[in-house]
């Protein structure tokens, strides 16, 4: 289950947590790479897996996540409902994957309401993200800006 955090048990400030980004939105139910879509780790879930190796095979996958064992070419719904709190399609987030990488759902995952998996920050901007933190700042974060942004907020809701 994930854990309420209080204001003051950020330990980095509320300047230096991210709590929103934008993301590239799926073309439903397309199989297409790109940041769009949703692809799946051969990882499952509730296996203890370091949050490098995590992201190097979330990059690595070429597999799309599809929902339902595969009888569609893709799922490919990544933000359709952006306030829904079903992860893919609107609220979970994660910096498991620095901006403007891909998207993973983990092996064992076959619902579409999963709380198990990794969507971070993407745009079709050159070189970067806008990102919304905690104290109400936006912020461009650079594609290749390293994880120093992870907070206590992203790391509870790891699985």
């Amino acid at each position: 289950s994930l854990k309420s955090i209080r204001m003051s048990e950020i330990a980095d400030g509320t300047s230096n947590t991210v709590i929103w980004s934008e993301w590239v939105m799926g073309t439903y139910r397309k199989g297409t790479d790109g940041k769009h879509q949703t692809y799946t780790v051969p990882i499952a879930h509730n296996t203890k897996t370091p949050l490098a190796d995590l992201a190097a095979a979330c990059q690595a996958s070429t597999t799309f996540y599809t929902a339902s064992g595969g009888a569609l070419p893709a799922w490919d719904q990544k933000g359709d409902d952006w306030m829904h709190n079903n992860c893919a399609q609107g609220g979970c987030y994660s910096h498991i994957n620095t901006p403007n990488k891909k998207a993973c759902f983990y092996s064992n995952q076959t619902g579409t309401h999963s709380i198990y998996s990794f969507e971070g920050a993407s745009s079709n901007h050159s070189g970067g993200v806008n990102v919304g933190f905690l104290d109400g700042t936006v912020r461009f974060e650079r594609t290749g800006h390293g994880r120093k942004r992870v907070s206590i907020l992203q790391e509870a809701t790891v699985h």
